[in-house]
């Protein structure tokens, strides 16, 4: 046998209805690439239309140092959007609504120990309280009602204690109740500390993307992706802090980072053309310590009577007159302010901040 006929020879077996498999089994393959093919299209075409719609809708970042009441804001986004907090949610600010409780009771403990506010069983009782039962709650409701712990509570903060401590304490009653329902109050009242990026859209004013980042000084690293992408800033600061330090680092009064932070924000070349919403939060606090601490031993370039008039405006004057933007960058708006009122939030975001993103994505051609 020639070899050309070895060649064209069909393999053992061969037959034609083996042949038409093998064709059909290639037009399976050919036609599920297809489709395959096809899917990965789909799927593509739709990403690059929603990224192309994400491109559209505002994105708003939230900045400040730590416990300056970033996430409070956020969570009154989510109040005034009507979306409310899931059932995991609730759970979660329960839980740490407790601990903080336990936290707080411990630290008020310390103060009256301190103090000499109650006899030492009474301090004992409190300093050894670790659950919420029946009995305890009742032992702490006869101290309570002694107005014994009213000074310890003014200077709570001064021992670390959470903002809303003496709000906790005074309704720990409620969260050992199994249908106890969280108000927002409560858990707007509930501290929770960003230590991750935190990104939810809300459907205000036709939809607004919000970032929120920690504020912790090892945390600001994480801050500099979202530049590039954000329309517009918000700055939280607690005005109440002038007389405290920072938790990372007692040597640095918590306000003056602020405004060190605050400056480098706004003077970057970066950001420049963003507008910033400036809140100088916690201002029913600052109202309440200005009646027993002297703002000037913190800021000694303060002068006039103290009240809280002369203080907030001192206090922004400071975050406003290092500034060196130009008309033509973005704007600077302050608002002293308490994020924990739903009310005076819904106006800044019912008219500053919507103003404010609307403008932004007017000059850049989206609107």
């Amino acid at each position: 046998m020639s070899a050309i006929s070895i060649l064209i020879q069909s393999p053992p077996n061969f037959t034609f209805k083996f042949y038409n498999k093998m064709k059909l089994n290639q037009m399976d393959l050919t036609l599920n690439a297809i489709k395959k093919s096809s899917k990965i299209d789909q799927e593509i075409y739709r990403a690059k239309i929603e990224f192309e719609s994400l491109k559209s809708i505002p994105k708003l970042l939230i900045l400040g140092t730590g416990d300056s009441g970033k996430t409070t804001f956020l969570k009154q986004l989510s109040i005034l959007d009507g979306q409310g907090f899931t059932p995991l949610e609730k759970t979660n600010f329960r839980n740490q609504i407790i601990i903080q409780i336990i936290q707080s009771i411990h630290i008020i403990a310390q103060i009256c120990q301190d103090l000499n506010l109650l006899n030492s069983m009474d301090i004992d009782f409190l300093r050894n309280m670790d659950t919420l039962n029946q009995s305890n709650l009742n032992g702490l409701e006869r101290i309570l009602n002694t107005n014994c712990l009213n000074p310890a509570f003014l200077i709570g903060y001064r021992y670390e204690m959470v903002t809303h401590g003496e709000y906790l304490i005074r309704n720990a009653g409620h969260y050992v109740q199994d249908n106890y329902e969280l108000s927002n109050e409560d858990i707007l009242k509930v501290r929770v500390s960003t230590s991750s990026i935190t990104e939810k859209k809300f459907n205000l004013h036709e939809g607004i993307i919000v970032y929120d980042v920690g504020g912790q000084r090892g945390l600001r690293k994480q801050w500099m992706p979202y530049f590039d992408e954000v329309h517009a800033i918000v700055f939280v600061t607690d005005i109440s802090s002038f007389d405290q330090t920072l938790e990372e680092d007692t040597t640095v009064n918590r306000m003056k980072d602020a405004l060190l932070l605050f400056i480098n924000i706004i003077n970057a070349p970066l950001l420049k053309h963003i507008s910033i919403v400036l809140f100088l939060n916690k201002v029913d606090l600052l109202e309440t310590k200005l009646e027993f601490t002297t703002f000037q031993h913190y800021f000694p370039a303060f002068q006039g009577e103290q009240n809280i008039e002369t203080v907030s405006k001192f206090i922004r004057n400071q975050f406003l007159s290092k500034s060196k933007r130009t008309r033509s960058d973005g704007h600077i708006i302050p608002h002293i302010t308490c994020c924990t009122d739903t009310k005076s939030i819904k106006v800044i975001v019912d008219t500053v901040l919507s103003g404010v993103l609307k403008s932004t994505l007017r000059n850049i051609g989206f609107v």
